[in-house]
């Protein structure tokens, strides 16, 4: 199993702030491999909604939902 952790100074309210408020300008300003964003069920943090978005990792560009 691969397994990936990182450690940040930041309050849980600040990081969950920036998760709910994302959108296609916060989404491509995060990453420079980031392409498109949006949410396709409701918006923000909530039980069942949903988003789609794209990225090129490793020059592969990945679609997801």
């Amino acid at each position: 199993m691969l397994c990936d952790t990182f450690e940040m100074e930041a309050r849980p309210e600040a990081v969950f702030d920036f998760f709910d408020g994302m959108d296609q300008a916060r989404y491509l300003s995060w990453h420079p491999d980031h392409k498109h964003f949006v949410w396709t069920r409701s918006q923000g943090l909530q039980v069942s909604n949903r988003f789609y978005f794209e990225e090129a990792i490793a020059g592969t560009l990945l679609k997801k939902h």
